[in-house]
């Protein structure tokens, strides 16, 4: 794991340090205009209106904890029992539910991005959450992913250059009697997810799936498989995410 909790005294701290937050303001303003401009070198911790965040430098990690980062999709977030985040990326949808479900299983294949979520899930004392290291598809086993080294949320499931372990939902939730929702952020995997979750989707009541790049009769081919197991669907107001439910 690239961060713990046990090197977060050796790191700049947004809304502790004078210095820091001036060179932070000059970078994103700079950034503005030079997406690629860099000038923290250092790994950070940024105080958000509920939660703290360890936020990766020389990334674009620190938007996605804003309160304000996709906060339409928050009157769709309504669990009742156990919460599975798939993409968990460095756990926003995973803090936010810990405080609204009795469990939460997070699932984020990436190392180093995983390191992020273990480190906030310890920064921000959460008792319920277990984090997983590994990918969610179809199969059982191992699979091959190439990390974006800024996007850390645009990893793609490919012939890349890291292998990580990969479960389907059925096997991972065989002992989970009910599951109250499942969000569903995988880089374009999202068909793969589900075919490995018939089982999983007869015991949940909502999915949250981000569609992104696909077409008309792809999407409709989800909308159809998802019927198969008595969803509706409805879009919601990002326009790329749509939820699913009984």
């Amino acid at each position: 794991m690239e961060n713990t909790i046990d090197n977060l005294r050796f790191i700049w701290t947004l809304d502790n340090s004078v210095g820091f937050k001036v060179i932070y303001f000059i970078e994103k303003v700079i950034g503005k205009f030079f997406h690629s401009f860099r000038i923290i070198k250092e790994d950070y911790i940024l105080n958000a209106k509920d939660f703290s965040w360890l936020i990766k430098a020389r990334s674009d990690m620190d938007y996605i904890a804003r309160p304000n980062y996709e906060k339409e999709l928050i009157p769709y977030f309504k669990c009742d029992g156990v919460f599975i985040d798939i993409g968990a990326h460095m756990g926003k949808w995973t803090l936010f539910m810990s405080k609204r479900a009795s469990e939460v299983y997070s699932f984020e294949p990436n190392p180093s991005t995983y390191g992020y979520l273990k480190s906030n899930l310890l920064i921000n004392n959460t008792t319920n959450v277990h984090a997983v290291q590994s990918a969610v598809s179809d199969i059982n086993g191992t699979v091959r992913f190439s990390p974006d080294p800024v996007d850390t949320g645009a990893s793609m499931m490919a012939d890349g250059d890291i292998e990580v372990p990969c479960t389907t939902l059925d096997s991972f939730t065989e002992n989970i009697p009910h599951i109250g929702l499942i969000k569903i952020d995988a880089q374009e995997q999202e068909i793969r997810i589900l075919n490995g979750a018939k089982k999983t989707l007869e015991k949940t009541d909502r999915v949250i799936c981000e569609i992104s790049n696909k077409t008309e009769v792809e999407k409709q081919g989800l909308f159809d498989y998802m019927a198969l197991f008595r969803f509706s669907s409805t879009q919601l107001p990002t326009k790329i995410d749509y939820l699913f439910y009984k």
